[in-house]
C-alpha cells in the first residue's frame, strides 16, 4: 500500500516527460514563428489547464514592442486578452525563472495590480532565455473558480519556456535573415536596374547618330 503514492508520482512525472518530449519534437518540425509559438502555448494552455495563455516576444530595442500569440481554453473563447503588466513582466525579466501568484489581488510583491474581479486571479509567467537573452514571457491564467497553479504546473510551464526558447530564437534568426537575403536581393535588382538605365542612356547620347547630329 506504501508504494501507491509513489506509483502515482511516477506516472504523473512520465505523463510529464511525454507532454514535453511531444512538444519539443513537434515545434523542431516547425520553421515559421507564429506557428511554434501557437503549438506551445496552445498545448501548454490544455496540459496546465489554464484559463488563457500567452506568448509575448520581446523586441531587443522596445520591451512593449514585439509578437503576441494568445490562446484561451475551448470553453471561453472570446476572452480578452490577457495583458501582462510592468509589474510582472519586470519581476520576470529581472529575476530570469518562473512567477507564480495564487491570488493576484493579494500578492504584496504586486500592490495595485489587479485580477480585473477574479478574471486573472492565479498566474504563471516564465522567461523564454536563448543565449543569454530572454527574447519572450510565456504567461497562463486561470480564473478564481480554477483555483491557483500548482508546483507541477509551474514546472512543467518552466522546462517548456526553456527548452523551446532555443528553437524559437532560431526561428526568428532564420526569418530575420530571410528578411535581408529579399532586401538584398531587392536593392541588388534595383541596382541592376539604374545599371541597364545609365547604360542605354549613355549608349543612346553617344550613339552613332547623336554624334552625327551634333
Amino acid at each position: 500500500m506504501s508504494d501507491a503514492p509513489d506509483s502515482s508520482k511516477l506516472r504523473a512525472a512520465v505523463g510529464e516527460l511525454q507532454a514535453i518530449n511531444s512538444l519539443i519534437d513537434r515545434i523542431c518540425r516547425v520553421r515559421e514563428t507564429n506557428h511554434i509559438m501557437t503549438i506551445i502555448i496552445t498545448d501548454l494552455v490544455r496540459v496546465v489547464q489554464a484559463d488563457q495563455g500567452v506568448i509575448h516576444l520581446i523586441s531587443a530595442t522596445d520591451q512593449s514592442g514585439g509578437q503576441t500569440i494568445v490562446r484561451t481554453s475551448p470553453q471561453k473563447p472570446g476572452e480578452i486578452p490577457f495583458h501582462v503588466c510592468e509589474q510582472l513582466s519586470g519581476w520576470v525579466l529581472q529575476n530570469r525563472t518562473v512567477l507564480r501568484v495564487d491570488d493576484l489581488d493579494n500578492d504584496s510583491r504586486f500592490r495595485g495590480v489587479s485580477s480585473k474581479g477574479g478574471e486573472y486571479q492565479s498566474v504563471l509567467c516564465a522567461p523564454m532565455i536563448a543565449r543569454g537573452e530572454t527574447l519572450g514571457i510565456t504567461s497562463l491564467t486561470r480564473r478564481r473558480e480554477q483555483g491557483p497553479f500548482g508546483d507541477t504546473d509551474a514546472r512543467l510551464v518552466g522546462i517548456v519556456a526553456a527548452q523551446s526558447a532555443q528553437i524559437l530564437a532560431n526561428a526568428l534568426l532564420m526569418e530575420e535573415l530571410a528578411r535581408k537575403n529579399a532586401l538584398l536581393e531587392e536593392s541588388h535588382q534595383r541596382v541592376q536596374q539604374e545599371h541597364i538605365r545609365l547604360t542605354d542612356a549613355i549608349a543612346d547620347r553617344f550613339s552613332f547618330e547623336g554624334i552625327i547630329g551634333r
